[in-house]
């Protein structure tokens, strides 16, 4: 339970510190291009009208409507928190190697540098889905009580994916090869994680189980839930299948949180 408090107990007084570098690396990275702000919009745009145009032109799917909204707006709902997830897998593991000199100099603890990681892509995605709000009006959309969960479900998104990342991440200063596992996990999480599905199709119960233990798939359930005007924590199946893997998580998190510390202080590129 200590090392569980320490977890939290760091990643909230030192978050000024990471929000500070987070604003300045953006703020860097803004001004080095023409276009600043476009281009962290511009990426949900182009991602979801190409998925949008290749499933309804080459696939001959996603005509119409899907549990009431348009199909774009469902797409838009699932494909837009992905981007977070998939860097929070992907570049998370590496958040420890990448940030070590600020833990070596002292400026942030090792359970807070996955924050620096997760922070600007969680900015990127609050915006991205300005691309949703965009396509409610568009499509006349209206919004209902239930869009006041998405916040909520934004912040646990955040803090769930941020154990994802300080566990793997610490995995990785004693195996290397956790990084590729990472990358390599990315890409059939994408295409089996109901991303572009709709898996309220499947007949299969046992498939129905094994979805609920993802927790890709339920936060673009939940969020898709938001839109639809339904409330997400209604699902019992997928609220238990989280919780299973939310507890496991952070049991695990704990657990190498606690014994590589040592590793974790000398660790090297």
């Amino acid at each position: 339970m200590r090392t569980l408090y320490e977890i939290f107990y760091w990643n909230i007084k030192q978050f000024p510190i990471v929000w500070a570098l987070t604003r300045t690396e953006l703020r860097k990275e803004l001004h080095d291009g023409a276009l600043g702000w476009f281009w962290m919009i511009a990426k949900p745009i182009i991602y979801v009208g190409v998925f949008s145009l290749a499933m309804i032109v080459g696939f001959k799917q996603g005509k119409g409507t899907v549990d009431t909204m348009p199909y774009i707006l469902w797409l838009g709902a699932g494909i837009i928190p992905w981007f977070f997830m998939q860097r929070m897998i992907t570049s998370g593991v590496r958040s420890i190697k990448q940030q070590r000199k600020l833990m070596q100099r002292g400026l942030l603890h090792p359970v807070c540098l996955t924050g620096v990681v997760a922070l600007p892509e969680f900015l990127t995605l609050a915006i991205g889905f300005c691309v949703n709000f965009i396509i409610c009006v568009i499509y006349l959309h209206a919004p209902t009580i239930h869009w006041l969960m998405l916040p909520l479900l934004f912040v646990g998104m955040y803090v769930f994916f941020n154990i994802v990342a300080l566990t793997t991440s610490m995995i990785a200063t004693v195996f290397p090869d956790m990084i590729s596992i990472c990358k390599f996990l990315s890409t059939p999480l994408f295409w089996l994680s109901g991303i572009l599905f709709n898996i309220d199709n499947m007949h299969s119960h046992v498939i129905s189980w094994v979805l609920a233990f993802n927790p890709v798939t339920f936060f673009d359930e939940a969020i898709r839930d938001c839109f639809e005007g339904q409330w997400f924590f209604l699902d019992k199946r997928a609220d238990l299948g989280f919780l299973v893997v939310l507890v496991a998580t952070v049991l695990v998190c704990v657990y190498f949180c606690h014994h590589l510390r040592a590793e974790v202080r000398d660790v090297e590129v």
